[in-house]
Order: C-alpha cells, then sequence, then structure tokens
C-alpha cells in the first residue's frame, strides 16, 4: 500500500498526495470517489414474525345520501307513513276524520299537494269502519253534550234575540261592487253564460262532422305513413263547398266564444286590479291593532280550546297564544292578514246568509260555546270566519282568538 507523501487543503477538504503522484493526479481521483459515492454496507435484516393477531378490518360507515324529499319514492312513503298514524287515531278515538288527516299531516310534515291524496284514503277508511264523520257533524255532536247558560255569561235577564244583519259590516264600503261598469259587466256574462255554454258545445260538435266531412277526401295511400289527423290536415278545405258551409257555422260560433272569454277575462282582471287596490287601501285603514290577553269566560266560545291537537299542542308549548278582539277585527284580520290581496267584502262573500253561519248563530244563542278559533300568520291559516261573523250576527262583542306567528 502506497505512503502518503503529502497533504493538501483545498476549499476546506483535505486531500493526501500518495508516492509517485502528483497534486493534479490526486485532485482527479478525489473528484471520481466523489461521483462514484461510498459503496453502501450490506445488512442483513431479520424477519421478525409479528405474533399479534391480525385486528379485522373495520368498514367505515358510509356518509348518508341526502333525500330528494321532492322525489316519488320519498313522498309515497310519506304519505303510507302519515296513513298508518292516522288510522292508528280513527281506530282507538273518535276523531273526526278530516281532523285526523290535519294530526298526520303535521306530525309527518306532507306537502299540501299531497294532502287531498291523504284525504281521500282516510274518508274511504272511515267509511268502512263506520266511522265517518264530517267536520261540523262531530262539532254539533260535541255541542249538544254541552249546557251553557247564556245568561249567566252576559249577567242579563234575557237572552240574545236581536240578531244582526252580517251585511251590516259593509255599510258605508266603497269597493269594486259600486263600480257600475263591472256591475254591467257582471250582469253581461251571467246574462249569457248559458249561451256561452250552449256555442261550447255546438262548436265542439262541428269539429266531429268536419272531421267526418274530410276524411271522405283523404288519399288512402297517405294513411300509411300519416295518422288521421295528419292526413285530414292535408285536405284542402276550400275545394270541398260542404266543408267549408260547417267551416263557416263553426269559425262563427267560435268567434262568438272568444268574444265572451275575452269580456270575461277582462271582468277578472279588473277585478282583481281594484281587489289589491282595495285590500291596500283597507289595511292600511285598518292598521296593525294591539290585542290584550284572553281572560274569563266568553260567550259562545271555549277560551283556549280549539279542537285540534295541534294547535291545542301549540299553546301548551308556549308558541301561540290567546288574545281577545271583535269578530269584526277577527275578520279583517283574515281578509288583510291571512288571505291574499283580499278585501272584506270578498272576505264575506259566501258566509254572508250561508247555512253554516245561520246555524252557528242559532247554537250560540242557544247556549253552545264553539271551539276557539285561530290566525296562523306563519302559514297564512284560519279557522273560524263562519262563527265569527255569527258572533257578529248575535252582537257579541268579544271573541278569544288564537294566534300563532306574527303580521307580515
Amino acid at each position: 500500500m502506497a505512503e502518503v507523501k503529502q497533504w493538501i487543503t483545498i476549499k476546506g477538504r483535505h486531500i493526501p498526495i500518495m508516492e509517485g503522484e502528483t497534486k493534479e493526479d490526486a485532485i482527479k481521483r478525489l473528484k471520481e470517489n466523489t461521483k462514484k459515492g461510498p459503496e453502501p454496507k450490506k445488512t442483513t435484516v431479520k424477519k421478525v414474525e409479528n405474533k399479534q393477531e391480525k385486528k379485522p378490518e373495520v368498514n367505515k360507515e358510509e356518509k348518508p345520501k341526502e333525500v330528494d324529499k321532492n322525489s316519488v319514492e320519498y313522498r309515497t312513503q310519506r304519505v303510507k307513513d302519515a296513513l298508518k298514524y292516522a288510522k292508528e287515531k280513527i281506530d282507538k278515538q273518535s276523531y273526526s276524520w278530516k281532523e285526523t288527516v290535519m294530526d298526520a299531516q303535521y306530525e309527518y310534515d306532507i306537502p299540501r299537494y299531497d294532502v287531498p291524496h291523504l284525504e281521500r284514503a282516510m274518508k274511504l277508511y272511515a267509511m268502512k269502519k263506520g266511522k265517518f264523520q264530517d267536520h261540523y257533524e262531530e262539532w254539533d255532536k260535541e255541542f249538544r253534550k254541552q249546557g251553557v247558560n247564556v245568561d249567566t255569561l252576559l249577567n242579563k235577564d234575557k237572552k240574545l234575540e236581536k240578531v244582526h244583519e252580517a251585511s251590516d259590516l259593509l255599510k258605508g264600503y266603497k269597493g269594486y261592487s259600486a263600480d257600475k261598469k263591472l256591475q254591467e259587466t257582471e250582469k253581461y256574462i251571467k246574462d249569457n253564460k248559458e249561451q256561452y255554454e250552449a256555442n261550447k258545445t255546438a262548436w265542439l260538435n262541428r269539429q266531429k262532422e268536419l272531421d267526418a266531412a274530410r276524411d271522405k277526401y283523404i288519399d288512402k295511400d297517405m294513411l300509411e305513413i300519416l295518422s288521421r289527423d295528419e292526413a285530414r290536415f292535408l285536405v284542402n278545405d276550400k275545394e270541398h263547398p260542404e266543408i267549408m258551409a260547417i267551416k263557416e257555422k263553426a269559425d262563427k260560433m267560435f268567434a262568438d266564444m272568444k268574444e265572451y272569454e275575452k269580456v270575461r277575462d277582462q271582468y277578472y282582471d279588473d277585478i282583481e286590479l281594484l281587489d289589491k287596490k282595495q285590500s291596500r287601501i283597507e289595511r292600511n285603514e285598518y292598521g296593525l291593532p294591539d290585542f290584550k290577553k284572553a281572560v274569563g269566560e266568553y260567550v259562545g266560545f271555549k277560551t283556549n280550546d280549539t279542537g285540534t291537537s295541534y294547535y291545542n299542542d301549540q299553546l301548551e308549548k308556549g308558541n301561540a297564544k290567546v288574545v281577545e278582539m271583535t269578530p269584526e277585527e277577527y275578520i279583517k284580520e283574515c281578509a288583510y292578514y291571512v288571505f291574499e290581496n283580499s278585501t272584506l267584502e270578498k272576505t264575506l262573500r259566501g258566509r254572508v246568509g250561508d247555512e253554516d253561519t245561520e246555524k252557528y248563530a242559532k247554537m250560540m244563542r242557544e247556549g253552545t260555546k264553539f271551539y276557539t278559533p285561530y290566525l296562523n300568520y306563519k302559514d297564512y291559516a284560519q279557522e273560524g270566519l263562519h262563527r265569527a261573523v255569527a258572533a257578529y250576527m248575535n252582537g257579541i262583542k268579544k271573541i278569544p282568538v288564537v294566534i300563532v306567528g306574527n303580521r307580515r
């Protein structure tokens, strides 16, 4: 082995110069060794057996897929669950089928467009079980069990004898019913409705005659590649006088129908615009009255029982309150804050002189106490409008009302 003759230092590195080696040779040798790098030491790795038992692999729980609440499968399942719930309630208790449907709707969050399916099914089920009772029939049955002394509540010697005219609510009212032009249009629509329906039926019959007349002139070969309706379209009506005669009569009827529909549709558009305008005027005049808490007994009404488990539960949970208002205020609250673009006249239409209203007014005079009306500002819902009108007719000054949410 060659001995080191000399050491030199270049850039901080000590380089040996061997016997018989020049300085340049030593630097060249160092460069070559640096490129190759040191030889790695060979190491033997002993395999160590893992005596521990392998743990079973645990499958990570998959995240639940988001449910599409608008899918047919989801909606169908919800209605099925609600049906099962409602049937159990009818079997165990004497709820009316409508009350049961309402409970099931809120319990299972059934959207409004699926409620008709639930109603039809429950109505049939109640009929099969012999427990079918209409909503108001169930009320009447409950009312007849009660015997409230009206004289005691009124602190008077006489019962409620004076019956007010419900139309008194509209005294001084200046709604669209006072518009002479609209009254004339309404008369025209009523007077010509029968003729319009007759023209519509006759026009449909003329269309059948036209189809039969055109069938005589259809190219038979065309029926192999076209439908009959498409082949009829290729017949030139002007070349056949009999077809043109039928068509002229049909066109005259169609023109008369369109004229009637144009007047009718414009009338309804005008009514809608006036309703919106009148509703804003009335609501601004009415304002936002405050109502004090209902306390004590009320003529013709229970104080905190709506007759529906949902709203009674809301009362118990503190999500609703019972306030006192006049019957007229209840009617206006419905018109301006529950119904859309409604007016006092529009709200009372169909309820003044109505059979249910007259019946409830008579029952109140006989001592029946009705369920508490409610106003749901959150969901734009109400129940008790007929009862409020009946209370007004009987001269009742204050009624209890369950309120959910705030006016919008």
